[in-house]
């Protein structure tokens, strides 16, 4: 996507959020990689929320390929980051859970593994189909409205990244409302437009895939800072509102009763690795599903320290790729990775793992840091940023990126330089 930044030119909107109707200053110009529109995003100087100048919602739910799905449960999907505002509330105050925008339902499906909780979504995407089938899971198929009986009332509903798809936030809260319990709690998480402002006074390609995805013109309508945000919530007769930002997301608690939560979403690890454990041992590894969760496990052994476990899930995502792919992730210097790349989604869904380039990496790691091999951790690095490069390559031509992937292959270069740097020389005697 081309971005223009605008300066000195405003757009005739009204905010969707605090209703100003005055002129707004331009902050960007993008076209929508799905419909191929010029969209202006502009800033309400009375709130602070964005918004583009087209609120038109997509006329349908966007369809996901088969390709778009293994790229999700394989890498997409960042399951732990999901989980953190779940780890804010005090499980015992929670018995029934619905999910607004629930996608495939991982959420869904830790909750009730973990907590106990009776859960449910609601969620029309194809994504959301996968996920109801695959996880045998309680998603409704439709969007929510006031008028929708989704059998409430619910102590806890959460939205995590779905307001900012909306072309009117206040009627959303009103429908999300219905299906609150008087003393249950909306945690919701949406982009942080405090990311979009930040970029247009740094370099271009900073943080370009966390940009691209934070702006998705045509499929975002409305862009919330911390204020924006808390100001909506208590226009609801939400009382006591919580609002944390990271550079990136903004996670928001409302309540009509006091409601004591702290600041950090701390996943409890160990929990989330056994429920990798759990779902890696009782998910067919020959499908993309089965692949994440057996990448997204040996990811977490690599960083909680465990080589020995790691390198256990390790060989079983090896002889998956073998015979899936046909890739010998034993000699990363010799994967087919290049000349001959994939450059379109399907292309390469058929051709390499979508997680290829952290199955790479963090081998790397285990390589470098517990086998004392850092010959063969360079290669490992090398080939991750081979591989990553070309996954960014081909996300990007569909209007798409992938932030893990990006930084990956940027650790993988420095980590490459790193373990060339603990190579041993050798000396070898001239012939005479």
């Amino acid at each position: 996507m081309r971005i223009e930044w605008l300066k000195g030119s405003t757009v005739p909107i009204a905010c969707p959020v605090c209703r100003s109707g005055a002129a707004k200053p331009a902050v960007l110009a993008v076209n929508s990689p799905w419909t191929g529109q010029r969209l202006t995003l502009a800033e309400c100087p009375e709130c602070g929320a964005h918004a583009f100048d087209d609120l038109t919602p997509p006329s349908a739910t966007p369809a996901s390929s088969d390709s778009a799905l293994k790229f999700y449960a394989e890498q997409g999907a960042g399951i732990d980051v999901m989980l953190g505002p779940l780890f804010r509330i005090p499980r015992e105050r929670v018995k029934r859970y619905l999910e607004i925008g629930c996608g495939f339902g991982f959420s869904l499906d830790f909750a009730r593994w973990a907590f106990g909780w009776q859960t449910r979504g609601v969620d029309p995407s194809p994504l959301a189909k996968a996920g109801r089938e695959e996880l045998q899971l309680d998603i409704v198929p439709t969007y929510l409205t006031s008028e929708t009986d989704v059998g409430g009332p619910f102590d806890l509903v959460f939205c995590s990244e779905v307001i900012e798809h909306v072309a009117d936030p206040h009627e959303f809260l009103v429908a999300v409302c219905h299906q609150l319990a008087p003393d249950g709690t909306l945690a919701l998480t949406t982009p942080n437009v405090a990311l979009i402002k930040a970029s247009a006074f740094s370099a271009p390609a900073t943080q370009r895939a966390a940009l691209l995805s934070a702006l998705s013109p045509g499929h975002h309508l409305v862009l919330f800072g911390a204020a924006a945000l808390e100001g909506l919530l208590r226009r609801h007769d939400f009382p006591h509102v919580k609002v944390w930002a990271t550079p990136h997301t903004l996670h928001a608690v409302a309540s009509r009763r006091p409601y004591p939560v702290p600041a950090e979403a701390t996943v409890d690890r160990l929990l989330y690795r056994d429920y990798l454990a759990t779902r890696a041992r009782t998910t067919a590894i020959e499908t993309p599903l089965g692949l994440g969760f057996a990448y997204r496990l040996f990811k977490e052994e690599v960083n909680a320290n465990h080589p020995r476990a790691a390198l256990a899930v390790f060989e079983r995502l090896r002889a998956a790729c073998t015979q899936l792919y046909g890739l010998d992730l034993t000699a990363p210097g010799h994967l087919r990775i290049e000349p001959d790349a994939p450059r379109d989604l399907e292309s390469l869904a058929r051709a390499y793992p979508f997680n290829l380039t952290g199955l790479l990496f963090f081998q790397g790691i285990v390589q470098l840091n517990h086998l004392n091999a850092p010959a063969r951790a360079r290669d490992y690095f090398e080939a991750a940023v081979r591989a990553g490069t070309i996954v960014r390559t081909v996300l990007r031509s569909t209007g798409a990126d992938d932030g893990e992937t990006e930084d990956l292959v940027e650790q993988g270069r420095s980590h490459a330089r790193w373990a060339s740097a603990r190579v041993p020389l050798r000396f070898w005697a001239r012939p005479r």
